[in-house]
């Protein structure tokens, strides 16, 4: 009988001891459920903070990379208008060096046996400042209001020899050098006792080339 009781004494203290650790454990697990609550809300605005920081930087990034984009295009269109317009200047240069000269040959300055390579490369500078001008002038819509203002207002003062007599007129860039490299095409084609002074086209290219486009291309 004693060891029965004994053994329920006992079994009794166990249990006891069992709901107090079960009690223990539950507040345990009650204060740590109470501090993660919080620190799942505050996790939550860290990773919507963090998500809104990397939106910001894509955005940024983007933009950047466009406006990047966008100022080398513009830089390299500048560029290439540069290197056009410094093109379509060396080439009116050299047919005003071939027109002197093929002048100065049908004056006895130079043997008449250099006029050929002369009118050749008279038609090449001819077509090479066409060429680039048709370009130049093709871009125009992009350029900016001073450029297209350059093109086409008649803002040039052209000379022009007619039967004696030397007249101006105003005229538009894209025009001068039309009538330029058609003045320089019939030359190549003209006879050298034709090449003078009082040639319309000699004279033409003569005082309107450096004097007159060449500032305008500058």
């Amino acid at each position: 009988a004693e060891s029965q009781v004994s053994e329920a004494v006992s079994s009794a203290s166990k249990s006891s001891h069992v709901v107090t650790f079960n009690k223990l454990i539950d507040r345990i697990r009650e204060r740590v459920e109470r501090r993660v609550v919080p620190m799942e809300r505050e996790m939550l605005f860290v990773r919507i903070g963090f998500l809104c920081i990397i939106t910001i930087i894509c955005v940024v990034a983007i933009v950047s990379f466009a406006m990047l984009k966008s100022s080398l295009e513009t830089y390299l269109f500048n560029i290439d208008q540069i290197g056009g317009s410094s093109r379509c200047m060396v080439d009116l240069v050299k047919c005003h060096y071939y027109v002197r000269k093929l002048n100065l040959i049908e004056r006895g300055y130079y043997p008449n046996s250099s006029a050929a390579l002369a009118r050749e490369r008279l038609l090449e500078n001819a077509a090479d400042i066409y060429s680039s001008s048709v370009k130049l002038y093709l871009s125009n819509s992009d350029l900016d209001s001073a450029h297209k203002a350059m093109f086409q207002a008649p803002t040039l003062e052209l000379k022009l020899y007619e039967e004696g007599i030397v007249a101006t007129h105003h005229d538009n860039l894209w025009n001068a050098i039309i009538m330029f490299v058609a003045a320089v095409n019939k030359i190549a084609d003209e006879p050298l006792e034709k090449i003078t002074a009082n040639d319309p086209h000699t004279f033409s290219v003569l005082a309107n080339g450096e004097d007159v486009i060449f500032p305008a291309l500058n």
